[in-house]
Order: structure tokens, then sequence, then C-alpha cells
């Protein structure tokens, strides 16, 4: 039985790791990523919902330097 899990593991994470490497090259606009995602469905939507986590996450991070620096400057303003 460990051996089976271990296989399904190690297939989940390589399949994981497929789709993060084939969002990444859907996000670098690479030559061929449509047509693979037009032939397979199921890998599109897998690479979609990356693709929004990952610009959510963009706009998180975003969001985070536009208030460290809106409270650096509240600081700058406040020695002077």
């Amino acid at each position: 039985m460990n051996e089976y899990s271990a296989t399904i593991n190690k297939d989940s994470a390589t399949t994981s790791q497929f789709i993060g490497e084939l969002t990444q090259a859907y996000l670098d606009d690479a030559e061929g990523t449509d047509t693979l995602l037009k032939a397979y469905p199921e890998l599109k939507q897998a690479v979609l919902d990356n693709v929004d986590a990952y610009q959510k996450q963009q706009e998180a991070i975003q969001s985070n330097i536009d208030f460290a620096n809106y409270i650096c400057q509240c600081f700058k303003k406040r020695r002077i």
C-alpha cells in the first residue's frame, strides 16, 4: 500500500509541476502553448486557474509594496 501511495504522490507532484511549468509558458506566451491547451481542455482550465491565482498574488504583492511606500513617505514627512 505504501508503494501505491508513493506512486500517487509522485504522479501528483509531477502533474502539479507540469501544470506549473505550462502555466509559466502560457504567461511567457511561449510558442505552441495555445495549441497544446486547445488539444487538452482539462490542462487549459488548470493553467487558467493558476494564471488567475498568480494575478491575484501579484496584485496583493503590489498592494503591499504601495502600502510600504506610503508608510515610508509618511515617516519621511514627519522627520522634516
